[in-house]
């Protein structure tokens, strides 16, 4: 099924995603570039109209402001009366949570591919704080960071669907009366609807770093809010997040994590403490590296004996047979022993000879004795 709007043709028939606000599908343009489309009802939402109307028009707000490697970027955004239309950037390689299903499909025990998870998180990890930076540059904070809502292209990996993000000078203006988003995503402040800061984002960042690790397992789990959060208080209590975590090499995203968990938010680490650690982190991985490399060459390097020509005087042939490694004495001997060779070879020739001689003039002496005998 087909629908077009202004230049873009929608396919309905392949579903890219879908949320509490409304559905993404594949788009096309004129020059069949591939686009998402998201596409929100605001029909079947007659009482909650006004308030899905105004979380709209500021996702939009936001997401116009938008330009960053690893942000989804937006194209155009249509409102036809009933359903709002939002083009985007479209992203081949899904989202995170798909991601995670695949890796458990073909590695189905973390404990036993914790490289494979590990490498994962570490490259979620870069990207999405580059993207935390620039949005916090922008005044803005997500508020709905998880799996689904990082999408994936190209091997980069990108935040997206800011329907619940916030300028960070509208967080009193408007108080929360209800929670939205994903509860086990979600800091203890926004959860106990007190007010918070731009942390909450460094809180979800850690609960996705978490379950990337684990291989797709949460931290904290409840049936409701007030169980998922006395499960997040009673594991904090202790060094639940450190335990859990004891077999992960990367020992900086194992800190990371267990600071980004933290219930008091003056405790928490902030983004500039992160980006802290992640230069020191870098600038001790570079030094390594250095070092190895450096080390790797000296170990490596060929030998390569000096070359010795016949242009050498020959007072200089005791040092030369030093840098070759044969003992002067052993040549010397050589050639003492080849003399006595020959000499004693020239020695043998002469008694070979005069010997030949001597039985020569015996075998004659003979013939002559039988001659005159016959005579």
């Amino acid at each position: 099924m087909y629908q077009c709007v202004l230049n873009y043709t929608i396919n309905k028939s392949i579903l890219l995603g879908k949320g509490g606000f409304g559905s993404v599908y594949l788009a096309q343009n004129e020059l069949n570039q591939e686009y998402a489309c998201k596409i929100i009802s605001l029909q079947s939402s007659q009482n909650n109209y006004k308030k899905l109307k105004q979380l709209v028009d500021r996702e939009l707000s936001i997401m116009s402001t938008l330009d960053n490697q690893n942000i989804v970027k937006m194209a155009h955004s249509y409102f036809d009366g009933k359903n709002i239309y939002i083009f985007m950037e479209y992203c081949n390689g899904g989202n995170l949570k798909k991601k995670i299903r695949e890796l458990q499909s073909i590695y189905p025990c973390p404990k036993f591919y914790q490289q494979k998870y590990e490498k994962l998180a570490q490259e979620v990890f870069w990207d999405i704080i580059d993207s935390l930076n620039y949005l916090y540059s922008k005044n803005i904070i997500h508020r709905d960071i998880k799996l689904e809502n990082v999408l994936i292209h190209n091997g980069k990996y990108k935040l997206s669907d800011f329907g619940l993000s916030k300028f960070l000078s509208d967080i009193d203006e408007e108080p929360m009366s209800s929670i939205l988003g994903t509860p086990c995503y979600q800091s203890p402040q926004l959860l106990r609807q007190q007010v918070y800061s731009p942390k909450t984002d460094i809180w979800s960042l850690g609960v996705l770093l978490y379950e990337l690790l684990k291989g797709g397992e949460l931290p904290f789990r409840g049936f409701n809010t007030q169980d998922l959060l006395k499960d997040i208080e009673n594991k904090l209590k202790t060094n639940y997040i450190q335990n859990q975590l004891l077999s992960v090499e990367n020992k900086l995203l194992q800190y990371l994590v267990s600071k980004m968990l933290v219930i008091d938010e003056e405790s928490r680490l902030s983004l500039k403490d992160l980006l802290l650690k992640v230069n020191q982190f870098r600038i001790n991985a570079q030094l390594m590296q250095k070092e190895n490399i450096t080390a790797t060459e000296t170990r490596c390097k060929p030998y390569r004996p000096e070359k010795i020509t016949s242009k050498k005087p020959t007072n200089q042939i005791q040092e030369i047979n030093k840098k070759e490694s044969i003992p002067l004495r052993f040549i010397q001997t050589y050639k003492e022993k080849k003399l006595e060779a020959t000499f004693i070879s020239k020695i043998l020739d002469d008694k070979l000879s005069s010997n030949i001689l001597i039985l020569l003039a015996l075998m004659l002496v003979i013939a002559l004795m039988q001659i005159s005998i016959r005579i």
